[in-house]
């Protein structure tokens, strides 16, 4: 891997020389390149560029195989015929073949200038091409192109931005970044002058110019065959700005996702019906393309009596199709046979028939050259029958077996909306399915099979929902649990390996049906315990360092670090049996190793354990995944992994694919460590209304993300601080609101869910280190004690923020004390006489 700059601007460079600004090679001539990364930053003057982010220069036949650019490039326009690549800026095969395998580009690229000329092209891959075989299988592209020429022609494509030539391969290559031009952009290619050919290609990023489509930007006079690609992006854009011949291709209104994913030879996909989707890298792939030569694979669906199985059968030709004979066979928990069922192909004589590429209810698959597809549903299957399935297949024609005995374990397979049982009666059904998000997993680059999803209907009622769950009951869902909060009910069932919750707000008149594939039940999280003499419960503001240097009353200790940030904040609870729940963390830049030592040392301090011993932390907490509130966690949970005994986790993020933009890397490599470390420990994902106990302190969910979604099933979150969730916690009588960041959006929505008697508190969490107007919160939150995650310096001071100072006198309009997170750690506990004692600690940040 290369790493480091070159800076050619200000540089006095020849024609040909401009030609070969790249980091690795100006030129490749009949080369092969493997494995080669390059992280190098390059910048340039304004030339008659063609540049790379490896090669400025293909020349002849040349190879790429697993080769990436993650660095970024800018560059200035002025002449013709240019083309910036992520691997190759001008790709010329000259009688021979370019070849690009398993390549990827995850940098930026920004082109200005005076204009591209009249054949400018950007891409993910290769800028130009001409001359020749251009072959790219298995590429990717996650970086951003951004190409505003001024004046003249330019295209912009992830994979490609200008093609020239007709024997060009492009296939299972897939763009997830965002491509802008000023003239012509495409999610795979910006555009073609000769014909070209485009099979099982993905776009998932949004494509601007001034004509743009999902796959290619223009293919003008010529001729662009799509086959077998998709459009993810749910921009609205055409496949093609201009002009396409599409063989089995599809725009994102015509794509759903269908069923369970699976894992076949160690990779795990998503069925649409389009077919099969690898969820890393979002590629779509063609079926059973690897060597095994018959699999099945499995969904289940709710028919409206009991669920059904839909069973897809993949396979080479090698044989007579039309003798396939496939055996199922269905067992109960003991593992005794309750029912067998054969079937053929296109034959009505046996207990089902197979169907050759077309499901019922018009999902269509399709599979690889040289390969079959059958499928078929079964039905009435015995209420006993649910343990697991066995599938066999053989050819009947030549007595060979096609597939050996094959058991799938129908338990631990995960529901789908789709799998319940129909709940269109209950009221208006948004159109759009919301995308909740997963847990634990990481859903940087594409949807995982613990992404969770919800249905919102409108205009309904409580009772409604009570005969629906009955329902559920009828047809085998476990129940969980069942809560009352504030006059709502909310239930929890279990199916297979799946949670569903459900819930009915009668302000708004609206009841929500999650789908949670990311949680393991609340029963493994909360725990009882008897107190002692001596135990006692206590809440804390732990002190971090914020920025407000030079300024009165500012804290001289010093960071390693480049600043502290003035936001952050970290709350724990000593439970009365001594383990610890926490509560968010402070941002990366206020993790120093001293200020981790620090807070083990605080923890031991409070809960009594000595060195050698582990501190038990029953929870940890996130309100939301921005890396101020997750990043010191990361860190600390790293380095003293080995000391620390998480027991659990809960947090409630919303799809990184739905809300990218407000994501911090570091919250992704917080979870990791968590996975890494923890791995047994449990996890849950919160939704409103949920109420549990650690050790007799009481966490009832007040909001979450889900609660910002319209009745059309869309997220009106704009602020993605507003996808915090808010939790009211009871101890000892008392009760604290935790708000996390929440902006406007959520404030509307917790007003809305919530009874102002149910919403009053004796300690509030101030939102968003005081940057927040909640001036219709506040009030009915009417909190004794305000804390805040902040420094006083940065809530009263005119300098820091024009109005900052109206937001901490609205606050305190309610509050009679009030307590900063800069100076001092905050120990808050219950006395005796029922009164709320403040203790200052020092600071533990830093340690002395």
């Amino acid at each position: 891997t290369m790493r480091g700059s070159i800076d050619l601007t200000g540089a006095s460079l020849d024609h040909d020389t401009a030609r070969k600004a790249a980091s690795f090679a100006q030129t490749a001539d009949g080369a092969t390149l493997t494995d080669v990364i390059s992280e190098v930053d390059v910048a340039t003057d304004e030339n008659d560029l063609n540049a790379g982010g490896l090669v400025g220069y293909a020349l002849s036949s040349c190879s790429f195989v697993r080769c990436a650019y993650n660095g970024t490039f800018t560059a200035k326009w002025a002449g013709d015929g240019a083309g910036i690549g992520g691997i190759v800026g001008w790709s010329n095969a000259l009688g021979g073949t370019s070849s690009f395998v398993d390549c990827s580009f995850d940098g930026k690229i920004t082109v200005t200038g005076g204009g591209a000329g009249s054949n400018g092209g950007v891409g993910g891959i290769i800028g130009y091409c001409t001359n020749s075989n251009v072959i790219l299988r298995r590429c990717l592209s996650y970086g951003e192109i951004d190409c505003q020429a001024s004046a003249g022609t330019d295209y912009a494509g992830g994979m490609i931005g200008l093609n020239k030539v007709s024997a060009t391969t492009i296939e299972n290559c897939a763009n997830r970044g965002d491509v802008k031009a000023a003239s012509f952009a495409g999610g795979i290619l910006g555009g073609i002058l000769d014909n070209t050919e485009m099979t099982f290609c993905a776009n998932y990023g949004r494509a601007e110019a001034d004509v743009a489509g999902a796959l290619a930007g223009t293919a003008g006079d010529k001729t662009l065959t799509a086959a077998y690609s998709a459009d993810f992006s749910e921009n609205g854009l055409e496949l093609c700005g201009t002009e396409l011949v599409s063989e089995e291709s599809y725009a994102s209104d015509r794509i759903q996702a269908i069923g369970n994913g699976f894992t076949f030879d160690g990779v795990e996909y998503q069925k649409y019906n389009i077919g099969l989707v690898e969820k890393e890298t979002g590629l779509i792939v063609p079926a059973l393309s690897g060597d095994k030569a018959f699999t099945p694979y499995i969904s289940i669906r709710d028919d409206g009596a009991m669920h059904s199985v839909r069973i897809v059968i993949l396979t080479d030709l090698s044989f007579d199709s039309e003798s396939v004979t496939v055996s199922i066979v269905f067992r109960d928990e003991a593992g005794k046979t309750v029912k067998t069922m054969t079937g053929t192909l296109a034959a009505s004589d046996g207990d089902f028939t197979l169907y050759s590429a077309v499901l019922a209810g018009g999902e269509k698959y399709f599979a690889a050259p040289d390969h079959a597809l059958f499928g078929c549903v079964i039905t009435e299957i015995p209420a006993d029958a649910w343990a697991s399935l066995e599938v066999s297949a053989k050819d009947t024609a030549s007595g060979g077996v096609l597939l050996n005995p094959v058991t799938y374990a129908l338990s631990s397979m995960q529901l789908t909306l789709e799998n319940l049982p129909s709940y269109e009666s209950l009221g208006d059904v948004a159109e759009t399915v919301y995308n909740a998000g997963p847990g634990l997993a990481s859903d940087e680059k594409s949807t995982t099979n613990e992404d969770s999803f919800m249905a919102v209907i409108s205009n309904t009622t409580a009772d409604a929902l009570a005969l629906y769950v009955k329902t559920l009951e009828e047809r085998g869902y476990e129940p969980v649990s069942k809560n009352t909060l504030d006059g709502d009910t909310y239930y929890t069932y279990a199916k297979f390996d799946s949670l569903i919750y459900l819930y009915h707000n009668y302000r708004i008149g609206e009841t929500r049906i999650i789908v949670d594939n990311a949680s393991d039940p609340l029963s493994e999280i909360a725990y009882s315990y008897t107190k002692k003499a001596g135990d006692y419960t206590a809440l804390y503001q732990y002190s971090l360092n914020y920025s407000n240097a030079n300024r009165a009353g500012y804290d001289p200790i010093q960071y390693t670090e480049s600043g502290a940030p003035n936001n952050g904040m970290c709350y724990i609870i000593k439970l009365p049996d001594n383990k610890l729940c926490v509560f968010d963390s402070g941002a990366e830049q206020q993790s120093t190793a001293k200020s981790r030592a620090g807070l083990l040392r605080f923890m031991r301090e409070i809960t009594g354990t000595p060195e050698g011993e582990k501190v038990d932390i029953a929870l940890w907490f996130f309100t939301h995944a921005h890396g101020d509130h997750t990043g010191l966690a990361g860190q600390f949970l790293k380095e003293y992994h080995d000391e620390i005994n998480l027991e659990a986790t809960a947090f409630n993020f919303p799809s990184y694919q739905l809300m990218g933009g407000g994501y911090d890397e570091i919250s992704f490599t917080t979870k990791e460590i968590i996975s890494t470390y923890w791995p047994d420990a449990p996890h849950h994902k919160l939704h409103c209304g949920e109420s549990f106990s650690l050790a007799g302190v009481l966490f009832e969910v007040v909001y979450t993300h889900e609660d910002a979604v319209s009745p059309a099933g869309t997220t009106e979150i704009g602020d993605f601080n507003a996808s915090s969730t808010v939790l009211k916690i009871t101890f000892d009588g008392k009760s604290f609101m935790l708000l996390g960041d929440i902006s406007g959006v959520a404030e509307a929505a917790i007003i809305g869910i919530h009874s102002p008697a149910y919403l009053k508190t004796d300690i509030v969490q101030v939102a968003h280190h005081c940057f927040n107007y909640l001036d219709n919160l506040y009030p009915l939150l009417r909190a004794d004690i305000a804390l805040f995650p902040q420094s006083n310096y940065n809530c009263t001071n005119l300098q820091n923020d024009g109005d900052n100072l109206y937001k901490y006198r609205s606050i305190m309009e309610y509050a009679t004390q009030e307590y900063f997170a800069h100076k001092e750690t905050h120990k808050l506990t219950v006395g005796a006489d029922g009164k709320i004692v403040v203790e200052k600690l020092p600071r533990y940040d830093q340690v002395k």
